[in-house]
């Protein structure tokens, strides 16, 4: 009888853990790739950016990462057409690197520029 006990109460809590996620277990980063800028893109001045809110899950677990956005800047210095062009591990850190990189503002030119590229490295130690 008290084996049984254990054996539901051990199935019981498992089973909790379960569901709090902590079955998740961190993936594996593929080498971080070489990113270079067109000309255009590196003459202009990066006057804000916004730091991505590292996901939480991936905190919990200790999740690194990056990804690779390609991007145009507009003549007003605003991000435009903003893609994930590479992210590994794939699904984790894509939103929060848009969504910070939308916030980021460059010093207005006479015309946009475009073929930029930004890496955004993850890493909680």
């Amino acid at each position: 009888m008290p084996i049984r006990l254990l054996l539901g109460a051990s199935l019981a809590f498992l089973t909790g853990c379960a569901g709090m996620g902590l079955s998740a277990q961190r993936q594996p980063v593929a080498p971080v790739p070489t990113v270079q800028n067109d000309a255009a893109c590196n003459s202009r001045q990066v006057l804000s950016r916004a730091a991505p809110q590292y996901p939480t899950e991936a905190a919990r677990i200790r999740q690194a990462g990056w990804v690779v956005v390609r991007y145009e800047i507009d003549p007003a210095g605003v991000p435009a057409a903003l893609t994930v062009d590479q992210a590994s591990p794939v699904g984790v850190f894509e939103a929060v690197t848009l969504a910070a990189m939308a916030q980021w503002r460059f010093a207005p030119a006479d015309a946009g520029s475009s073929g930029c590229w930004q890496l955004m490295k993850y890493d909680i130690g």
